[in-house]
């Protein structure tokens, strides 16, 4: 269903080159991120972790710089002492 998104890159090519106020749909940063739909709208409204989202009337929009700062908080680092 994702007609006419030349926007949107294959995921194998990293993640898009957006300006960080760029507005996505969550089909849109689902289709990002490798996700569903429905994963983007429970992050959206639950509290942590959490995808900052805007309303527009009816509309929900993802700012990009917001998602990006989404999947940094996510990333994992290696733990402070050594493995027992």
């Amino acid at each position: 269903m994702l007609k006419n998104n030349r926007h949107l890159q294959d995921a194998s090519s990293g993640p898009p080159d957006y300006h960080d106020d760029y507005l996505l749909t969550a089909r849109e940063v689902a289709a990002i991120l490798r996700v569903s739909e429905r994963w983007v709208r429970d992050h959206t409204t639950r509290r942590s972790p959490k995808i900052r989202a805007i309303k527009l009337g009816p509309l929900v929009r993802y700012i990009w710089g917001d998602v990006k700062a989404f999947m940094a908080g996510l990333s994992t680092d290696p733990p402070s002492h050594p493995p027992r």
